[in-house]
């Protein structure tokens, strides 16, 4: 049996990425993986803009964010590109189709800063240390942090009540899980499969 297998470097699908100003970061990225679009499971070879120009109401596009407000449910993200980069081609297109966006983050980027007024303010240029900070637009998604991918597996309530660590945990957050006992079991199984995956570089 041939087994084909494709290293992918570490970096390849992210852009808009915030990485050490000092130090290695993700320089061995020098080809970036386009997006990938799914069809019934199957991976489709077409391009991101075709994608969402065939999209309907039962579709899903997922997009990362930079910074979120959990509490308000609003989400930014840093844009290079004067159109907008790939956030400006889904903006573009959710004025006329019905598809589902979904904003897939980690808790560590939560902060209780005004999103909605922090992109609404003049963005001038910033003195920086190392690369220019792009601009920040937001994105109208529905967020999906670690709490809601709890919830997809028990009828339990999640609470964040602490964030960060050490020695690797330093994205880390703390999660209270209140419910009935088997929920709550159901929900501390799920984690204890996951918990201690290597992390993205």
């Amino acid at each position: 049996m041939n087994v084909s297998i494709k290293i992918i470097v570490p970096g390849s699908f992210v852009t808009g990425r915030i990485s050490p100003t000092k130090g290695e970061g993700l320089t061995k990225v020098k080809k970036r993986i386009p997006e990938i679009i799914l069809q019934n499971g199957k991976r489709q070879e077409m391009a991101f803009t075709e994608a969402l120009d065939a999209a309907s109401d039962f579709d899903i596009v997922f997009k990362g964010a930079n910074i979120i407000n959990y509490s308000r449910n609003k989400a930014t993200v840093f844009t290079g590109s004067p159109t907008g980069g790939t956030l400006g081609h889904i903006l573009r297109r959710m004025k006329s189709d019905k598809f589902r966006l979904i904003v897939p983050v980690g808790l560590e980027k939560n902060s209780s800063t005004d999103l909605l007024q922090l992109v609404n303010k003049p963005q001038r240029k910033f003195r920086t240390i190392g690369k220019k900070i792009p601009k920040l637009r937001l994105v109208p998604g529905e967020l999906f942090t670690e709490i809601e991918a709890i919830r997809q597996f028990a009828d339990v309530e999640v609470t964040q009540i602490g964030s960060g660590g050490i020695a690797g945990a330093e994205g880390a957050v703390v999660l209270a899980i209140r419910g009935e006992e088997d929920e709550v079991h159901k929900a501390l199984k799920i984690i204890k499969k996951v918990q201690g995956e290597p992390a993205f570089k």
